[in-house]
């Protein structure tokens, strides 16, 4: 399958983790909202409506269905050739012996379509609670020089750097699910931020929140639904593009790789919150 996120052509050569889907369901007394979660790029009109076409009368209504991505670059491309600049399929003029964009949606979502049914069809009494912290994840990526000009990403250590474009949102907001005995179920984690950090790879990957799944279930419990939300990032990626050497070394001597890093930032973050 062609691999989505980059302005090139990627093959995908393997997986390096699971890319999943993740749906929780709040229902009361007749009204139902369903939030999905999906480690790709973006979420597809052609997609969401594979989702949709799947569901029948006994499952929630595909209206009351808010599925969204993560940003992750390095997940099947899911958005069939079209005008928009950016996408993948764009650049292909050859034939390639992968699977097709239109059958990877296919593919999708079906098991989409079956994680809201199996939300749906496990509902079950219980309680929600909200709270917020912070956490560094997300870099203003584009700097400004001293003419005025921005760009993204990009060397700043030139003389002509001037400062970092603007601001940049630490925020992050936690919505936990309980069971009528009051044992944490799952988290839906909201943070402004895209997931790629290992954007380039060739290899299929949900990026950060993969060591962040692990990172939370190993402090929360392994049965631990994580429902990961990518709230509006503007121009924020968990790229660091000023003051490199301090971070990185940081890293060496705590033997951590930058996205296990981001995931030990965001675990601490919601288990703070949780108290």
């Amino acid at each position: 399958t062609m691999i989505a996120g980059q302005f090139y052509v990627r093959i995908a050569e393997g997986v390096l983790d699971p890319i999943t889907a993740t749906a929780l369901v709040l229902d009361e007394g007749g009204t139902h909202v369903v939030f999905v979660s999906c480690d790709l790029v973006a979420i597809s009109d052609e997609l969401r409506a594979a989702v949709a076409a799947r569901l029948g009368p006994d499952d929630p209504d595909p209206a009351a269905i808010i599925i969204n991505a993560t940003h992750t670059h390095t997940a099947p491309e899911i958005r069939p050739k079209g005008d928009e600049p950016g996408i993948t399929a764009q650049a292909v003029d050859v034939d390639l012996e992968v699977m097709g964009i239109e059958h990877y949606v296919d593919f999708a979502a079906e098991r989409i379509a079956e994680a809201v049914r199996q939300a749906w069809g496990g509902r079950a009494p219980g309680s929600v609670a909200y709270g917020m912290g912070y956490a560094v994840v997300g870099r203003n990526r584009r700097w400004v020089d001293i003419h005025g000009v921005s760009t993204m990403y990009g060397n700043t250590d030139v003389p002509e750097f001037s400062h970092i474009e603007g601001y940049e949102d630490h925020s992050v907001n936690v919505l936990a699910t309980y069971d009528a005995g009051g044992e944490l179920t799952g988290v839906v984690v909201n943070l402004a931020c895209t997931a790629q950090e290992t954007e380039n790879l060739f290899e299929i990957s949900a990026d950060f929140w993969h060591e962040t799944r692990v990172e939370l279930r190993r402090r929360l419990g392994e049965g631990l639904f994580v429902l990961p939300q990518c709230s509006a990032a503007g121009d924020q990626s968990p790229h660091l593009i000023y003051e490199k050497r301090g971070p990185a070394r940081m890293l060496e001597l705590k033997g951590r790789s930058a996205r296990q890093e981001i995931a030990v930032r965001i675990a601490s973050a919601v288990e703070e919150v949780l108290g």
